[in-house]
């Protein structure tokens, strides 16, 4: 049987909008607001190491507005989503492209097919349906950053190509339960038993140089290294440079992993590691991504 998965759009050249960080000064927070001030549910803070976590059901982003790095972003807000979980030991099923092209906005069998293949294989999306949304191409977007072909989100005949020899993302710690940031594929895996379990996009920080609120010079990195998940915040976050959609901290200068609207298929944050805003809820109602759990940048 055929398979297939998700992901959102967004490739162009330069470095876009930007990531987390703590709420009073750090190099890696989001951009702060343009104009109007979004409108920004109460959120609570959870301070302290607890690893286990019981995350309660995903509350509804309000609509909000971060600035970029460059182009400017408007997020909007996305629904709580409640997938169920292809298990990693499924058997992989076989894929022989139909269509040559699969984009945003189709739909049907052929569709279907790419969504439980992507799923097959790790990468995180919502039951398969038939049709190609901003998360199947968000799926496809993560896809395409491990087999280092263009992150456009477009299964086109090179992406089907290889969807049908493609094996399962390997994790470089297979000892550790945790989250791994995977910079160059850019992407995040959560690890289970050795495996990697779920697979999504992400998109980082650029790299480039930037001036923080303060009028301080800054680079926009997402620091490698070995972390923990620290503190959270289940709501929106008002950062120093912007917006952030549930973030979970693990370093000290406020870099978070922290849903968006915008997920692109390049390096566009300040600093943090950016992931749908659906997805961001994924991790919570899983909780894959519990205070006091080991996550790995590289």
């Amino acid at each position: 049987m055929l398979w297939v998965a998700v992901a959102v759009v967004a490739v162009g050249g330069g470095a876009a909008a930007g990531l987390a960080i703590n709420s009073s000064h750090s190099r890696a927070a989001e951009p702060a607001a343009p104009s109007a001030s979004p409108s920004v549910p109460a959120a609570t803070t959870s301070p302290a190491p607890s690893p286990s976590l019981s995350p309660s059901s995903s509350p509804s982003p309000s609509p909000s507005s971060e600035p970029s790095a460059s182009p400017t972003v408007e997020p909007s807000s996305g629904p709580t989503v409640s997938p169920s979980v292809e298990p990693s030991g499924s058997p992989t099923p076989s894929f022989t492209p139909e269509v040559p092209t699969l984009r945003t906005g189709m739909s049907g069998p052929a569709v279907q097919r790419l969504q439980h293949r992507l799923r097959s294989l790790g990468y995180w999306l919502v039951d398969p349906d038939g049709n190609f949304g901003d998360l199947t191409a968000q799926a496809v977007m993560a896809f395409q950053g491990w087999a280092r072909l263009q992150p456009d989100g477009i299964a086109g005949p090179l992406t089907q190509a290889a969807l049908v020899t493609a094996t399962r993302p390997q994790p470089r710690d297979t000892a550790t339960d945790g989250v791994e940031i995977d910079k160059p594929h850019q992407i995040i895996l959560v690890v289970r038993d050795g495996v990697a379990k779920y697979v999504f996009h992400t998109s980082t920080g650029t790299e480039r140089p930037y001036v923080d609120p303060d009028g301080k010079d800054q680079v926009a990195d997402t620091p490698h290294g070995h972390f923990t998940f620290t503190r959270q915040v289940d709501g929106w976050r008002d950062g120093d440079l912007g917006m952030m959609w549930r973030p979970k901290y693990f370093h000290p200068t406020g870099v978070a992993l922290h849903g968006y609207s915008n997920v692109p298929g390049f390096p566009a944050s300040h600093g943090c590691a950016r992931v749908s805003i659906e997805a961001m809820n994924f991790i919570w109602d899983e909780d894959l991504a519990p205070l006091g759990s080991p996550v790995w940048v590289y």
